[in-house]
Formats: structure tokens, C-alpha cells, sequence
């Protein structure tokens, strides 16, 4: 099959196969973590646009570069491979530059003797991307009809309006243990000089309190909702429900109340786990961009020193009354599932 033959428009399909289904496969796999209108302009350019122009590159080179020409299908071949593989490694695993160094010397060798099968190759690329294609629609129904009556307030708490207006701090190291909790196995650990530290400086402790929910963003929906819910996950393979992070960054009756009380609202983030799908922000400062935020973020890709952005937040506060969201996501949870623990002494050790 001579490629340099074929009508130009058969360079596109070659890119598209590359990477739509890495695409798709990610909007299946992550859905509500890259579901904002930004991310999704992102997958088309890097997903389907980079493939379409490597390859018309490689076109045009080929009628100015004799090398080129002589290996042109090999090389268009090897283009697709290594784009499918890249893309596919960047939507499973994020930039793993090792992997993705193994996967493009293993798409060199393929397409030295495969090439004169890329048509082949394509038809399956393309048929991968219709079984997820087919797939999504209904997996994205899931989220879309995801219910929010439940953040719907039984009174009109969000108009109370404060006698005193203290500046208030919610400190939440994630995943730290109850007090009574943390002496016990698998902890087995002697807090009593950091729990003295705190009631001696006015905190009250709460014995046997649990969380309600698996992970962060399900308890901090409910927290800052100030309802409880009952929702996981709609399907096996979710994360999350579509919009909990919005609850906790937005819309969301502990802001609403405490800015109709005046008060000044900082969101301070170790990580941007809480916002890595760009919800709206209704905070008036967060300690992270989104011009920072690489789009295929999965939330735990950078870090930056909450306690010196939380001072400066602090020098930096309105006169007012202030409110400060602090996230900090050490000490994290112990794994519970077998395949992702590394069992009881060392994930002890590694949670103290």
C-alpha cells in the first residue's frame, strides 16, 4: 500500500485513530475529574490535533527529504503507534517518562515490521474507540443525572446572621484518626502529649467519631453542604459523583452563610486534589491557580508549603472577619484493599 498515494484526508483518520481512544478512555476512566469545558478543549488539540499534524509534518517531508520518502510508511506507521501508546500511558498512569521511553522503542520495532498493515491498525484503533464510544454516553448519563436535592436545606440557616463574628480556622490534616481510635490497633500509637497540647489551648476532643464516607471529597461535600448524603459512586468504576467537588469550592451553605456575615474566605490547598477539575471557586483567595494546574492532573502531581501560604494569608487578611479552609492531606489513610496495601506494620510506619 503506497500511504503517499492516498488522499490527503486519509492523514487525519491515521492521527484520529492514534488518539481517540486514549481520549475516550480517559473521559470513561476520570470523568469527573476532567470534565470542565478547559480540559476538554486540552484533549482535543493534544489527543487528536498533535497526531493530525505530526502526521501531515511527516507528509510533507517526505516530498523534500529522500530519506523520508524511502521510509515513509514505515515512519507514518511508527507516528501512530508511538502517539496511540503515549496518549494511552498519559491517560492511565500521568507522564512516566521511563514507560513511555519503553513504549516508543517497542512502537519502533513494531512498525519496522508492521508497517505495511497500518490500515489494519487503524481499523482497530478506531474499533476500540466505538466499544468506549458506545459505553460512554450512558456512563456520563450516570453523572449528569446525578441528583443535588440533597443539598437542599430543611430551614433558612444560610440567613443567620452572627451575633459575634470570630475569625475561624477548619484545619483538616486528612485521614488523621480519632483520639481513642489512634491507640488502638492498627495505630497503636501514644498521642497523649499532642492531645494535652490542645486541650490545654482551649480545643475540645471528640472521642469515637468516624467519617461517614470513603474519601475526602465525599465528606467534605456533606461537611460544607451541611447535609448528609448517600451517594458513593453511581457505577463500579467511578471515583466520585459529578459535582462534589463544586459543593466543597462553590455552591456550597457554610460559604453562602458566612459571606452573608461579611466574612473574608481563604481556601488554602497542599494539593490541588479538591480542584482538579476546575470547579468554580467562591473563595476569595485560593492558594492555587489554575495556570499552574496541568490538565491531566490527578490531584497529587504538585505541592506547595501550606503553612508559609497560610501565614502570609494570615498577615494579609481582611480587617474583618476571616474564614480559612486549610487542607492538608498528610497524614492520608491507611489502605484498606489488598491490592493496594503494603501491609500492617509497613503502612503503620508510614502513616506515623
Amino acid at each position: 500500500m503506497n500511504l503517499l498515494k492516498k488522499p490527503f484526508f486519509y492523514l487525519p483518520i491515521i492521527g484520529i485513530a492514534s488518539g481517540l481512544y486514549p481520549m475516550l478512555y480517559n473521559y470513561y476512566s476520570n470523568y469527573t475529574l476532567v470534565n470542565s469545558r478547559e480540559q476538554f478543549f486540552f484533549f482535543l488539540l493534544v489527543f487528536l490535533g498533535l497526531p493530525i499534524l505530526s502526521n501531515m509534518l511527516i507528509y510533507f517531508a517526505a516530498h523534500k527529504i529522500a530519506i523520508v520518502m524511502r521510509f515513509y510508511e514505515t515512519i507514518l506507521t511508527l507516528s501512530n503507534l508511538s502517539w496511540f501508546s503515549y496518549l494511552l500511558i498519559l491517560s492511565a498512569f500521568g507522564l512516566k517518562r521511563k514507560i513511555m521511553a519503553v513504549a516508543f522503542i517497542v512502537a519502533m520495532l513494531i512498525a519496522i515490521y508492521v508497517f505495511n498493515h497500518l490500515k489494519k491498525i487503524v481499523v482497530l484503533q478506531l474499533l476500540l474507540a466505538l466499544v468506549v464510544a458506545v459505553q460512554l454516553p450512558y456512563y456520563i448519563l450516570n453523572h449528569v443525572n446525578f441528583s443535588s436535592k440533597w443539598k437542599e436545606l430543611p430551614d433558612t440557616i444560610t440567613e443567620t446572621r452572627f451575633t459575634k463574628k470570630p475569625n475561624i480556622y477548619l484545619i483538616q490534616p486528612d485521614g488523621y484518626a480519632n483520639p481513642s481510635q489512634l491507640s488502638q490497633p492498627p495505630y497503636n500509637y501514644n498521642n497523649t502529649v499532642f492531645e494535652g497540647f490542645l486541650k490545654q489551648q482551649g480545643f475540645k476532643l471528640y472521642e469515637n467519631f468516624r467519617s461517614n464516607y470513603t474519601n475526602t471529597v465525599t465528606s467534605n461535600a456533606a461537611l460544607f453542604s451541611m447535609k448528609h448524603h448517600y451517594y458513593k459512586n453511581p457505577t463500579a468504576q467511578t471515583v466520585e459523583p459529578e459535582g462534589l467537588r463544586k459543593s466543597i469550592t462553590s455552591e456550597n451553605a457554610v460559604l453562602k452563610t458566612l459571606k452573608n456575615n461579611g466574612y473574608h474566605t481563604s481556601l488554602l490547598l497542599e494539593i490541588p486534589y479538591l480542584i482538579i477539575n476546575r470547579p468554580t471557586i467562591a473563595y476569595d483567595y485560593c492558594s492555587i491557580g489554575y495556570g499552574g494546574l496541568d490538565y491531566l492532573s490527578r490531584g497529587f502531581d504538585m505541592e506547595i508549603d501550606i503553612l508559609e501560604d497560610t501565614k502570609k494569608e494570615m498577615e494579609n487578611n481582611s480587617p474583618g472577619p476571616n474564614f480559612f479552609f486549610i487542607e492538608k492531606m498528610a497524614p492520608k489513610h491507611i489502605s484498606v484493599l489488598p491490592s493496594q496495601s503494603k501491609g500492617i506494620e509497613k503502612e503503620r510506619e508510614q502513616y506515623l
